[in-house]
């Protein structure tokens, strides 16, 4: 867990997915089932990332 821009960033690694999550806006972003994309919470919307690995997104 870490503190920018007064946000506070969850991120959750495993041997071949990640994920990120933005609080409190509960933005989250992960690379399970599909490639890299952003999860919003307006009906299952998922949208592509232009980048794939944790270490760009992050």
């Amino acid at each position: 867990m870490a503190e920018k821009y007064g946000k506070t960033i969850h991120i959750q690694e495993s041997q071949r997915r990640w994920a990120i999550v933005i609080m409190p806006d509960e933005i989250k972003i992960d690379n399970y089932h599909r490639p890299a994309h952003i999860h919003m919470e307006l009906d299952g919307i998922h949208i592509p990332t232009k980048y794939n690995d944790l270490e760009t997104i992050g």
